[in-house]
């Protein structure tokens, strides 16, 4: 069951969020250039999908129609996760309501070249973080394709289990992964 206390405003004053190496905070439409490269590389293309987002004005527009829509319904989104002391953006992590979840979907990206350096983790403890404490949410949901191992093994290093797997819009198989956040 997710539980809120905050009103979306304060919320989203909430952020950003900080960990050691990272700040996690809103899109804005100056971002576009950088979710184009993310959303162009060969990692997000092959386990998140080809989104059609090959011009930055592409971008600009995902990111008004879909990323900060969320924060003003839910409360939460997708943030953007920059180098803490270099203000450099590398990745995307944080959660959504989907229609064909009962419960917030945690979900992460990254620049190819930070895999492997603890930055998703990183990230995706700080999301958990915010949303057990400041959100009080207590339960997240997951999913990721059998063949993108490192997103599974990372989910289990979080605290994630395997529910099942199942149809994810009609277009291919995932496995759904839940944690409490208790």
């Amino acid at each position: 069951m997710v539980m809120r206390r905050f009103t979306t405003a304060a919320m989203i004053e909430g952020l950003p969020i900080i960990t050691d190496r990272l700040i996690l905070n809103e899109w804005s439409e100056a971002d576009a250039p950088f979710l184009l490269q993310l959303m162009n590389t060969p990692g997000y293309k092959k386990y998140i999908g080809d989104r059609g987002v090959d011009t930055e004005q592409k971008a600009a527009d995902y990111i008004r129609t879909k990323l900060i829509p969320s924060y003003e319904h839910e409360g939460f989104g997708f943030y953007i996760a920059r180098l803490r002391h270099m203000d450099f953006p590398i990745g995307l992590v944080g959660m959504v309501q989907r229609d064909v979840l009962d419960l917030p979907d945690l979900g992460f990206a990254f620049l190819d070249e930070y895999w492997g350096m603890g930055y998703a983790e990183e990230a995706c403890r700080g999301v958990m973080d915010h949303a057990a404490n400041e959100l009080l949410i207590s339960t997240l949901q997951a999913v990721t394709t059998d063949e993108n191992t490192a997103s599974t093994k990372l989910l289990v290093k979080l605290g994630f289990r395997k529910l099942h797997t199942m149809s994810w819009y009609d277009t291919t198989e995932v496995s759904l992964f839940e944690c409490d956040l208790d």
